[in-house]
């Protein structure tokens, strides 16, 4: 564990995040491509400039480099710099996964510069990835995870898990809705029933099936991990494929204007993954011949 300023200065800060309150400094290091959420912080974390561009002015406290490039973020992270902001993939930034090498390069520049590392685990975590959180598969662990999403099975939920050591003081912050009943009692349901039913080793199941199984013309590359694909096209076709996949009654999204998300839930039978590559497919061949 690296070292921390002491606890009076942590216990005093005013500042609105674990990362300031336990370091006393104000940037954060985030990835190009990123995505972090809609909130003015969130969205001012987020990597991509035209998500950002409606709404800015933002805080100026970030500062950007491209993934998997551990000689970018030695040369970013300054000694102003309170902590390290990724996704362990990339999910709206085109379904990148990010090296285990670079994870736990990563790791070791926290370390070494006495920053923390934060796994933005929202659309990777609780077992999308097939793991509890994906940054688990470099064998990494990061000193903050934001999950939410799937932690809830459909109902609205988010948690911050931190080292104890970095725990908000009294006082520090709160929340209105925080730790609800209801939303509760349905994200330890979600654990339980991902834990009986093995669903994390399910999740790498599937993308093995569907990625056995998916071709057609103009499919370049399949990537991901777990439950959270991407098939990367040779042209900027990505929407007019969903679109397809729709009309043949699978569900599909875009990551960018050429690649096609695919997240499947955990629980997809064999026959379901069957399918989905079918309809794929069947996608790619109507939109590639519309084009020719």
């Amino acid at each position: 564990m690296p070292g921390r300023v002491s606890e009076a200065t942590r216990t005093n800060s005013s500042r609105p995040s674990f990362a300031e309150a336990s370091t006393d400094r104000t940037r954060i290091v985030a990835l190009e491509g990123s995505f972090h959420g809609r909130t003015a912080a969130a969205l001012a974390a987020t990597g991509q400039p035209a998500k950002r561009a409606p709404f800015e002015p933002l805080v100026d406290w970030f500062t950007f480099v491209p993934p998997n490039d551990i000689a970018a973020l030695e040369a970013a992270m300054t000694p102003e710099v309170a902590a390290l902001l990724l996704e362990p993939v990339l999910g709206e930034g085109g379904v990148v996964p990010l090296e285990d090498a670079y994870l736990r390069g990563a790791r070791q520049v926290c370390d070494e510069r006495d920053a923390l590392l934060v796994a933005d685990e929202v659309q990777t975590g609780i077992g999308r990835c097939g793991a509890w959180a994906a940054i688990e598969r470099a064998d990494v662990a990061p000193d903050i995870v934001t999950v939410a999403k799937a932690l809830g099975g459909g109902l609205p939920i988010g948690a911050v898990v931190a080292r104890a050591s970095l725990a908000f003081a009294p006082g520090e912050h709160g929340s209105t809705f925080g730790g609800g009943p209801i939303p509760c009692a349905g994200a330890l349901a979600v654990l339980e029933a991902i834990e009986r039913d093995g669903l994390l080793a399910r999740a790498d199941e599937i993308y093995r099936g569907l990625a056995a199984r998916v071709d057609g013309p103009g499919l370049e590359e399949i990537r991901g991990r777990g439950c959270l694909i991407g098939l990367r096209l040779a042209r900027p076709d990505a929407g007019a494929v969903v679109l397809e996949m729709l009309r043949d009654g699978v569900l599909a999204s875009t990551a960018g204007p050429d690649v096609v998300r695919l997240s499947p839930p955990l629980i997809a039978a064999d026959a379901d993954v069957d399918e989905a590559a079918a309809a794929i497919g069947r996608a790619l061949a109507a939109v590639t011949g519309a084009a020719a």
